[in-house]
């Protein structure tokens, strides 16, 4: 049972603490004040390749959108009519959540796909589904805690006996992934591999499998084989024959798509990472494995969807957000000898255009192809386009819904006016982000600024903005800007007066990608830390005014010690003494990470702390940005503890080793009692007490459409002037892409709280009818709580005066009979 949201009275030289005990319940109460995302019917973000279906129709699902947010199966005529939503998933519990993959027709007119999530246990399902949408049912539920396999990103493929056959990610008996196998009518379910990375088998399968022209199934694994790298990998529909026939080398990349049979019987792919990509083909035993091409980064980069061939036999690719000649991906074609390639579509955000292609193509009728993009179009949740196979006559023949921001991944601010402001990492106009401001009651949300990539803008912040002394909001973000690796940017708090106050450039050491926010010291100046991507990754600490003028980077976090990096810096704090405190994810002598005070002209570089033990008293890879506390110490995570130090390095504490509930919690925020609240990864609220051992998980999140799912862990919560806890989380809600909350105890309040000195007062609003006592608990007699008064109803003004609770305690408040 967790306690109630605490209201505070403050006392200069002590804490004290006042809450609601309620027999049998009482909780804190979370409310949430904002939904992001949209309840379109359309759906939005199209993550799958399209396919023609017998009756000329296209036919495919939106990863997120719907009447419940959790995406659609939808079906469109190739000349832009009849658009419609054939399936709402998510309609009941049972039912899947979030198809990421293309469906399959089978040879009864059926159409066969899966879903990442949902069914009965929650682990993805297999369903089929009439052409006209009637008859949805669901074949199977996995069951990860059963052996089954979890999480099927991969569609289905109809093999030639008539069976389904597909893949799972993770799940299966080493956890790695499974491939199997099911009848159309949903009987005879079976595990024909569970993967394992030991003996050199692949790991982790994304893509689905295909049937040879001999009749066997082959695929690809994103990891596993003898270089870690990937495999692909042949198995005969029974189970049988399973073998490992290439392991990507470290230069070939990492495969996340689908293999392609040519008409000459060779195996065709793409791999996204070795260097910017590349197209590579081998035969069906494994031998003669060729790069076709290697892409460069006019050409796009990291190609995305499965290859096909086209009636002319060439071979027709699409590459993802970043490639291309805009920087938002592309379509291309080349021969089956690697020859002849060509880039038909440079995607661009700006206009209708979509963006971001993470699909295939599919042909249609005649020489045109049909693909989709996640964002972009001219409502920003994506695109179905379609181009002829020279390159001409490309045209966007649906636009998804997507203008509205989602995926708060960062933490809020109050601004001086009382408003709250925060920055969503996705979603918007453009589907980059957005900054956006709502009244602290959640109406008057208004998005102040939509990122625009295409024009140069920053895109993706990974952070929030903060206020500074002239009223103006000032932020970064991750990428974006003229080199692509973010910016430092600032607005008003009306969302005029938008600048790019610094681009990250490729040629300043490759200072980039910030993934932290920027503090203001007394001088004005900004403050905040990025990557040395030059020097393997370490981090730079960088100063900026607030008008764009006298960048510099004041100090490189070098490697040293155990650890081969220095990065990830986490955010700076502006210390009393007008000192820089921050800390280092890895490095240090044991290679845990460190804790470090710098002046802000660049000297006095100083490790307070080196983190060296993950089960004992001190904690590893510090995550999140410290706090200075009221008693000027600073407080922060690392993975495993919660932490106190002195500004001088002296004094370092684990005032908590985290329970299992924990995972990279944010920074913290603290009390006006002194309290300290922050979240776990794993969706829980808690407080801790400096100088006590006391802890308590006061709110967990459910992640159903009541409330958020998994509160962020990059942000702190805020503590408004309201005296309530607000924060973010970046899933869950109405539309499944993230909240606000507020959490707070709607059964007690306190006003006008006062101490003087000698006497302590405050106001008491609690329910009329009911009977209260407040009562006090001294540190230093730990002996339990001191009945001082009894109070009934509501407007009760309570005042002590020379009691020893004015020394050093907590109060709080209790129902009785």
């Amino acid at each position: 049972m967790m306690r109630p949201f605490a209201h505070f009275a403050s006392l200069t030289v002590v804490f004290a603490l006042l809450w609601l005990s309620c027999p049998c319940h009482g909780q804190a109460t979370l409310e949430t004040i904002k939904n992001f995302g949209d309840a379109d019917p359309g759906g939005a973000q199209s993550r799958a390749s399209l396919v023609v279906g017998t009756n000329g129709a296209l036919y495919g699902t939106t990863l997120a959108g719907g009447s419940k947010g959790f995406g659609t199966i939808f079906r469109v005529k190739p000349d832009v009519t009849e658009f419609a939503v054939l399936h709402d998933f998510g309609t009941n519990d049972s039912d899947g959540q979030y198809p990421w993959a293309a469906l399959a027709q089978g040879s009864d007119g059926k159409f066969y796909g899966t879903t990442a999530y949902g069914g009965a246990n929650g682990d993805g399902t297999v369903f089929r589904l009439d052409a006209d949408g009637a008859d949805y049912t669901v074949l199977h539920s996995f069951d990860n805690s059963a052996g089954d396999g979890q999480f099927p990103a991969a569609g289905v493929v109809q093999g030639c006996d008539g069976t389904i056959y597909g893949t799972t990610v993770h799940g299966g008996i080493y956890d790695a992934g499974t491939i199997y196998k099911i009848n159309t009518n949903g009987t005879d379910y079976m595990i024909l591999h569970n993967f394992d990375a030991a003996d050199f088998d692949g790991r982790i399968p994304l893509a689905a499998v295909i049937q040879s022209q001999h009749g066997a199934l082959y695929g690809t694994t994103l990891s596993g084989g003898s270089s870690g790298q990937g495999t692909v990998y042949r198995i005969n529909p029974d189970g049988t024959g399973y073998s490992v026939i290439h392991s990507f080398g470290v230069g070939d990349g990492q495969v996340d798509t689908s293999l392609a049979q040519g008409t000459d019987g060779q195996l065709y792919g793409t791999s996204r990472s070795g260097g910017v990509g590349s197209i590579f083909k081998l035969n069906t035993n494994g031998a003669d494995f060729t790069i076709l091409h290697g892409f460069s980064a006019g050409e796009g980069q990291d190609p995305s969807g499965n290859l096909i061939e086209g009636h002319d036999g060439s071979l027709y690719g699409t590459t993802r957000q970043s490639g291309g000649t805009n920087g938002f991906g592309t379509i291309f074609k080349l021969q089956p000898d690697g020859t002849g390639f060509a880039t038909l579509h440079n995607f661009n955000a700006s206009g209708s255009d979509g963006q971001s292609p993470l699909a295939g193509l599919v042909q249609g009728a005649g020489d045109m192809f049909y693909g989709t993009t996640e964002n972009g179009g001219n409502r920003g949740g994506g695109t179905i386009f379609k181009i002829a196979a020279d390159g001409n006559d490309y045209a966007v023949v649906h636009n998804f819904v997507g203008g509205e921001a989602d995926q708060p991944y960062t933490g809020l601010i109050e601004g001086r006016d009382g408003t709250l402001y925060g920055t969503t990492r996705s979603g918007g106009s453009s589907g980059n982000g957005t900054v956006f401001k709502v009244n602290i009651d959640g109406s008057g949300y208004r998005v102040l600024h939509h990122f625009q990539a295409s024009i140069g803008d920053g895109w993706a912040p990974t952070v929030g903005v903060m206020q500074g002394s002239d009223g103006f909001l000032y932020g970064t973000t991750e990428y974006g800007g003229s080199d692509g690796i973010g910016t430092v940017f600032k607005l008003n708090s009306d969302g005029s007066e938008y600048a790019i106050l610094h681009n990250f450039r490729t040629n300043d050491a490759t200072v980039g990608y910030p993934k932290s926010a920027v503090v203001q010291g007394s001088d004005g100046t900004l403050y905040g830390t990025a990557v040395l991507r030059s020097s393997y990754g370490d981090g730079v600490l960088f100063k900026i005014s607030t008008s764009g003028s006298n960048y510099s980077v004041i100090h490189v976090l070098e490697s040293i010690g155990a650890s081969p990096y220095g990065i990830p810096p986490t955010g700076v704090v502006m210390g009393r003494d007008g000192a820089l405190y921050g800390m280092i994810a890895f490095g240090g002598s044991y290679g845990y990470g460190t804790i470090y005070r710098l002046n802000v002209d660049g000297t006095g570089y100083t490790v307070l702390h080196e983190f060296q033990d993950y089960f004992g008293d001190d904690g590893v890879y510090p995550s999140g940005s410290m706090i200075q506390g009221k008693d000027g110490a600073l407080y922060g995570m690392t993975s495993s503890t919660v932490f106190r130090i002195n500004a001088n390095g002296t004094g370092f504490a684990v005032l908590r080793r985290v329970p299992s509930d924990f995972y990279m919690s944010p920074a913290l925020v603290q009390a006006r009692d002194g309290a300290l609240y922050g979240t776990s990864g794993y969706g829980t609220v808690f407080r801790i007490y400096p100088g006590s051992p006391s802890y308590e998980a006061i709110y967990t999140f459910s992640g159903t459409v009541e409330d958020g799912q998994s509160p962020n862990p990059n942000s702190p919560l805020l503590l408004a002037n309201d005296g309530s806890l607000y924060g973010t989380t970046a899933f869950g809600g109405s539309f499944r892409s993230g909240t606000i909350f507020r959490l707070r105890d709607e059964r007690i309040s306190l006003t006008n709280v006062h101490f003087n000195g000698s006497s302590f007062s405050f106001e008491f609003n609690g329910q009329s009818n009911v009977f209260y006592q407040v009562q006090f608990k001294s540190l230093v007699t730990v002996s339990g709580w001191t009945p001082l008064s009894t109070l009934a109803g509501e407007g009760q003004v309570l005042t002590f005066t020379n009691h020893p609770s004015t020394a050093s305690g907590f109060y709080r408040v209790v129902t009785v009979p």
